[in-house]
């Protein structure tokens, strides 16, 4: 290692072990030394300082030496340039060097504020690299700097001439633009002109002002509306209490509307909108709790109240929509709207409507007095109810009639409806059935004009079909073996006629059309069967009144004899081959 690059260390190392002295009460530095006796002071100082090398000998060469201030002890910013300082001469460890000899700090640089010297050196002078020196040194007051503190009119330069008399009581004032004067106290304008751009107006404009007619070139990180300190901010209308802006440092509390709106203590990222009265608050009494509006509502943790009166949204995450009497009160359940209203099940929902309640987990109502109180229930219409059992899973629809309508067993579907029931499968409306008030049977869709490709039966044919197929009794599997059913399968169905949806479905239709081609058949072999019978009564009639039959025709209308006569011809011929075959 060079002697230059070992001397820079060692001054590192003396600086970080000692420090340097600062021109202040330190080092008891002098004014600068380029200034007379009796003359005006300048802006130079003087400092002084030591170096040693790492054995802790001073050291002894010309360095050249920067000098920079800064508002703080690390980082910060600098004020002003370098102050540099070449060819210092270092004897014995000390130096002394004169700064800012020609106003590279600035001519404002000693504001009062504190500041901080930051040295570096090289050394030899006049070649290598410089090397910054820590910690940055403090200057402290000077006694002529104190001086500035408690100095008389006469001891000051550019005095006004009013005030050169030293006396300091001068009462003439007069107001420049932008300013008004009553009696001896001034006032700012702070309104402007009205001019289109802050370099027409003529009046008092600034920065830190807001204008009425919009301010130009603000920077949101700088300029605002507000307070700086822990206190809240309160927006008046006609001199009362509109909006008030709460300090937190999570989350602010926004409270608008009635003066009385409060936000419980501790409480953080509340929002009143607005409303309240004096006969009914409007109240948020959980973190992020929300009140739309409306008077006499209350909202908790996370949970909304949209307006309304009266209404209570008081669980984590519930939420009324308005309506009167309302409570959501089940974590994450929802009160749309009405009039007195309870949902009180986790996740549980009313629609609206009057009275309703959704005591069960996830279970919803919608109506007028009406209660979802299983799990999962789906309740609506007038005084449907599934709580006289609580049963789970139901879906409930109930009519106008001013009559309870209860469930009767878990996870059913049950239906209400005194003006019948009506199901379409179409867009048209086409095709469907139709259950009649009062009746206990669907029609269903037949109509001529919604049918096409008719193609006749054989009814002698399906008879047949029919008496082949597997007719049995069966149970389905969902239900219990004691319940019993009779009839075909779907697969030999199918498998027989073709007909259907598929080859695991029956459909009644095709089965009633099976059933009435078989019957046809069977009525065509009926009505044959029958005109035999009448021909056989005509000729038995006619024995009866003693009309002598030919003897002949009956033998040669009957089958007997011929048949005797082949079976003596085909024996003949046989025993004949038999005979001549040798057998």
């Amino acid at each position: 290692m060079n002697h230059k690059n070992l001397l820079i260390l060692f001054i590192l190392a003396a600086v970080l072990a000692i420090g340097i002295i600062g021109a202040a009460a330190q080092s008891g530095s002098e004014p600068s030394v380029s200034q007379g006796a009796g003359s005006t002071m300048g802006t130079s100082f003087t400092y002084q300082g030591q170096l040693k090398d790492e054995t802790g000998a001073p050291i002894n060469d010309t360095c050249d030496l920067t000098f920079g201030l800064w508002d703080a002890a690390d980082g910060g910013a600098q004020v002003g340039a370098d102050s540099v300082v070449s060819g210092v001469v270092v004897a014995e460890g000390y130096f002394t060097a004169v700064l800012n000899t020609t106003g590279q700090f600035g001519g404002s640089a000693f504001n009062g504020e504190a500041r901080w010297l930051e040295a570096a050196v090289r050394c030899p002078a006049g070649g290598g690299e410089y090397t910054t020196l820590t910690p940055r040194q403090p200057l402290d007051a000077a006694p002529l700097a104190n001086y500035a503190l408690h100095a008389p009119w006469n001891g000051l330069n550019g005095v006004p001439a009013g005030f050169a008399d030293g006396v300091d009581n001068d009462t003439t004032y007069s107001a420049g633009s932008g300013l008004t004067l009553a009696g001896n106290q001034f006032g700012v304008n702070f309104g402007g002109n009205g001019a289109a751009t802050t370099a027409a107006r003529s009046d008092h404009i600034h920065s830190n002002y807001w204008v009425i007619n919009g301010n130009y070139q603000t920077d949101p990180a700088t300029n605002f509306i507000g307070t700086a300190d822990n206190a809240a901010l309160v927006f008046r209308v006609n001199n009362l209490p509109a909006l008030r802006l709460e300090p937190n440092a999570t989350s602010p509390n926004v409270i608008g509307g009635y003066a009385g709106n409060s936000v419980s203590a501790g409480v953080y990222g509340a929002t009143i909108s607005g409303g309240g009265a004096y006969f009914g608050l409007n109240q948020v009494t959980a973190d992020y709790g929300v009140v739309g509006g409306g008077h006499d509502n209350t909202a908790g943790s996370y949970a909304t109240v949209g307006g309304g009166s009266g209404n209570a949204a008081s669980n984590y995450g519930t939420t009324v929509g308005g309506g009167s009497g309302n409570a959501a009160s089940g974590g994450y359940a929802t009160v749309s709207g009405g009039v007195a209203n309870a949902a009180s099940g986790y996740g549980s929902t009313v629609g609206g409507g009057y009275s309703n309640a959704a005591s069960g987990d996830y279970a919803t109502v919608s109506g007028y007095f009406n209660n979802a109180a299983g799990d999962y229930s789906f309740v609506a219409g007038r005084r449907a109810s599934n709580d006289n059992a609580v049963h789970d899973g139901v879906f409930l629809f109930a009519d106008s009639t001013f009559a309870d309508f209860l469930s009767t067993a878990a996870n059913e579907f049950a239906v209400r409806a005194s003006g019948g029931v009506r199901l379409r499968t179409n867009s048209t409306l086409s095709t469907g059935c139709n259950l009649a008030a009062g009746s206990g049977t669907w029609d269903c869709t037949s109509d001529r004009n919604a049918k096409a490709n008719f193609a006749p039966v054989d009814g002698r044919a399906i008879l047949a079909q029919v008496a082949a197929l597997p007719i049995t009794t069966w149970n389905f599997k969902t239900q219990d073996a004691s319940i019993q059913h009779i009839g075909p399968i779907a697969q030999d169905f199918y498998a027989a006629f073709g007909t259907g949806e598929s080859d695991t479905t029956i459909s009644m239709v095709d089965a009633d059309g099976v059933a009435l081609a078989a019957i046809q058949g069977l009525n065509e072999i009926v009505q044959e069967k029958e005109a035999q019978i009448t021909a056989l009564e005509a000729r038995l009639a006619a024995l009866e009144q003693g009309i002598a039959p030919n003897p002949v025709t009956p033998l040669l209308a009957a089958p007997w004899p011929w048949l005797a006569l082949c079976i003596i011809v085909l024996g003949g011929m046989a025993m004949r081959r038999r005979k001549e075959g040798g057998v």
